[in-house]
């Protein structure tokens, strides 16, 4: 399942006496849940009066899951993509395990979709599938300085810079043209792709960490933007790379940029077919730094691709008709692999897990050969696991995932506790 997306209409708390409160009034556009996958995205900031709820109710419209296999309709090797969704409403699970004692002057509420519950289909190319939106609803205290999901940090947020000033600029998600956040910058801001604040312009493409504030604002903390550019971008995994062709498709996950047609009903995202040149540049997210002693080098181009890997491709000019856009980039952006741990080993300063894949894994299915990751994690990684990894136990890595000559390595940036098979 390569993509999950809805139309959040309403949230609702209802405290113990049966009184509700609106969070959620007015529609949230067609969000898209798979990219996630372990990590925070803003939704909207609110008013909530102080009181303890014990229950939530919500309203979602044109619910759309979509898959990607391997048909062989067009023989062998032939890449499929169905998008299976209900028209109109579908009442949603809404899952508080907990009450939500809302309380103090700002904190987090997170919606978290539970993938496995929301969704199930038989057969590649069926109709006969279920859908039910699933969610646990949380609450997360907001740390005076954030340093995980779990206390007020927001990682690897893709965006349009729509308006800059000088405290800051207005991000435009990919999900709706109607949704706008203001971000605000300071001295501590780090910036990569350009050089400063002053550099960073209106219809800038960029992806950035944001930290929630104590009065409920949103601080950027760091603004990636690979292709300054570029004026589209797909982001989504990589289909298929063809260097003699001069040719890449990647799996709009999530398009950037005001050429995109707007997120459809029902109809999925499309894969989006581009032209390279001598001139398209492949590149690494400058976010990412290569680890001092990290057992390997890590390199992306276009001879060392590998099916499956996050990538943003960019681009001047959009075309939508029959002729192939022309790639300006592609850079490879973090995602998230889930496997389970085979072995667990140190490497230099780093360990290393040996993670085995499941068969319906993308990069299984599009690479054939692949059928494990080799995961690194140092100082610099985040672990929000809730026991020691070890073997036999399915792991979560978010990080960089790279092509060594055949073999699958990822430097994680983040662990989270494995989703079983």
């Amino acid at each position: 399942m390569t993509n999950y997306s809805l139309q959040l209409q309403t949230l609702t708390l209802r405290n113990a006496a049966g009184t509700s409160v609106n969070v959620v009034s007015t529609n949230q556009g067609a969000r898209e849940y798979i990219h996630l996958n372990g990590g925070l995205e803003p939704l909207l900031t609110v008013t909530v009066p102080q009181d303890t709820y014990t229950s939530a109710a919500a309203t979602v419209t044109w619910p759309a899951f979509t898959y990607i296999y391997i048909s062989n309709a067009e023989g062998p090797g032939t890449i499929d993509i169905n998008t299976d969704g209900v028209s109109g409403g579908v009442p949603p699970t809404l899952n508080v395990t907990s009450p939500i004692a809302i309380e103090g002057t700002a904190m987090g509420l997170v919606l978290n979709m539970d993938v496995s519950q929301s969704a199930q289909f038989t057969g590649n190319g069926s109709t006969n599938f279920s859908i039910t939106p699933t969610f646990d609803l949380t609450p997360i205290t907001i740390a005076a300085a954030p340093t995980s999901i779990q206390n007020g940090q927001i990682n690897e947020v893709f965006g349009q810079a729509i308006a800059v000033s000088a405290s800051g600029f207005t991000l435009q998600p990919p999900w709706a043209t109607n949704i706008t956040f203001p971000v605000t910058t300071n001295s501590s801001t780090v910036y990569q792709g350009i050089s400063n604040a002053s550099q960073l312009t209106a219809g800038a493409l960029m992806n950035t960490d944001l930290v929630m504030q104590q009065d409920g604002s949103l601080l950027a903390t760091r603004v990636s933007v690979p292709d300054a550019s570029a004026k589209d971008a797909s982001i989504g995994p990589l289909l298929e790379t063809i260097p003699a062709d001069n040719y890449v498709n990647d799996y709009g996950r999530l398009d950037i940029g005001a050429d995109f047609p707007p997120p459809g009903e029902i109809t999925g995202v499309s894969a989006w077919p581009f032209s390279t040149t001598s001139a398209t540049v492949f590149q690494i997210d400058p976010q990412f730094q290569t680890p001092t002693g990290l057992p390997f080098t890590p390199s992306f181009n276009a001879s060392n691709t590998a099916s499956g890997q996050n990538v943003a491709t960019g681009t001047t000019a959009l075309s939508l008709q029959a002729n192939y856009s022309i790639a300006s980039s592609v850079t490879l952006e973090p995602q998230t692999v889930n496997g389970v741990i085979e072995s667990v080993s140190t490497s230099g300063s780093f360990t290393q897990y040996d993670v085995s894949l499941a068969p319906y894994d993308l990069l299984t299915i599009l690479n054939g050969g692949f059928s494990s990751v080799q995961m690194y994690t140092g100082s610099a990684t985040t672990n929000l696991t809730t026991t020691t990894p070890a073997s036999g136990m399915p792991l979560r890595c978010t990080g960089m995932l790279f092509n060594d000559n055949g073999t699958l390595r990822m430097v994680c940036q983040q662990l989270n506790d494995g989703v079983a098979e």
